[in-house]
């Protein structure tokens, strides 16, 4: 079941690849309604022009943006919690910020498109959800709110369909291009320096979509290709690449060039150890052990590393990664101590209301390791 997870990841990262610098797709939990909602834009905002007024409902997060100051820069970025290409987009942006900021760089994240009600409740989810991400949110965040000043004067005029999307303002305080936040890198070393050309920056960006591209192509018929080409791309294009590094499990799969697989898989375990990320731990730990995978020779130190910090860090209180931890030892050949885990497993989703619906597979699985088999 949680092989399907792991590829989602990677099919997420795939989608980013291919829409990028595109009119993005809705995410596919965007309502009917929301989607079609979003499609009547005006466009009557155009690089070259004067950047909408900075209006929002309420700020969030890090210091107010009420106006832009000549000669910084500004990035006002849209997305919602319910995007997850938005929310894969955030830690790079928090690294893009982080990068710029003594170069006068602002970041503005602007949520939008929440959903059809906008009252108290939504606020509050939206709150909830800024101050879950900690860190991984490391600048200025906004609401629009209902009054949806910031999605008409910038996405609907600029007919901008997708999110996220964001806006590269120029110390003139006008807009200097539009696009997905994957290629500020790109962009932004230009923009920042005032000596820049809108088409010029247009072509930067449509070379990096064409190597993109060129590393699709090959994934098709010659895999290891095109590893050669994501090499280079990631190398040329570190922040698209960054977002988009999940690919390198289907690259290095297809190849069948495991020790570069392990040796990605430790680097984003270590990365995931010291953010405490029990959801990749788990994700890293149980694409090894999967019986559904296509490795032959796992690396099971790595395993029983990623899934212990997870159930470390999880306190011992998630089944499921409980149940990841059990088959690491299984697959290892300590039956006792798979029995062991998957017992705590099948005790704790039986226990908890929200864990109920997984304990009938976990209690298969807890006989399976009773039995022997």
């Amino acid at each position: 079941m949680r092989s399907r997870t792991m590829l989602k990841s990677i099919a997420v990262a795939a989608l980013l690849a291919l829409v990028a610098g595109t009119v993005h797709a809705q995410d596919a939990k965007a309502p009917a309604e929301k989607t079609a909602e979003k499609s009547a834009a005006s466009g009557k905002l155009s690089v070259g022009d004067k950047a909408p007024a900075i209006e929002v409902e309420k700020f969030l997060k890090g210091t107010p943006v009420t106006g832009y100051e000549k000669g910084k820069t500004y990035v006002v970025e849209f997305w919602a919690t319910w995007c997850g290409p938005c929310v894969q987009s955030m830690p790079h942006i928090s690294h893009v910020q982080k990068e710029f900021k003594d170069k006068g760089l602002t970041i503005i994240g602007v949520n939008v498109w929440e959903d059809d009600k906008y009252n108290a409740e939504t606020l509050k989810n939206v709150e909830t959800f800024v101050a879950e991400m900690g860190d991984k949110m490391a600048y200025t965040v906004a609401y629009d709110g209902a009054a949806k000043k910031m999605d008409e004067g910038f996405m609907k005029a600029a007919g901008r369909r997708g999110i996220p999307s964001c806006f590269v303002v120029d110390g003139e305080s006008k807009v200097a291009w539009v696009g997905h936040p994957m290629w500020l890198d790109t962009v932004l070393p230009d923009v920042i320096s005032g000596k820049y050309e809108a088409n010029a920056l247009t072509e930067k960006v449509k070379a990096g979509e064409k190597a993109q591209k060129a590393v699709f192509e090959k994934m098709q018929s010659d895999p290891a290709a095109a590893i050669t080409a994501w090499e280079a791309f990631e190398k040329d294009y570190p922040g698209p690449g960054k977002i988009m590094e999940s690919i390198k499990y289907t690259l290095y799969m297809q190849a069948e060039q495991f020790d570069k697989l392990f040796a990605f898989m430790g680097k984003q375990a270590d990365e995931a150890i010291t953010s405490k990320d029990t959801m990749k731990l788990n994700e890293i730990a149980w694409m090894l052990v999967d019986p559904e995978s296509q490795i032959e020779k796992p690396d099971l130190a790595l395993a029983l590393k990623a899934a212990e910090k997870a159930n470390e860090f999880s306190k011992s209180e998630d089944p499921a990664i409980l149940d990841t931890l059990a088959r690491v030892y299984w697959v290892k050949g300590d039956k006792a101590k798979a029995a062991e885990m998957q017992a705590k497993a099948v005790e704790l989703a039986n226990k908890t209301e929200k864990y109920k619906p997984m304990a009938a597979e976990l209690e298969e699985r807890l006989k399976q390791y009773k039995g022997g088999k």
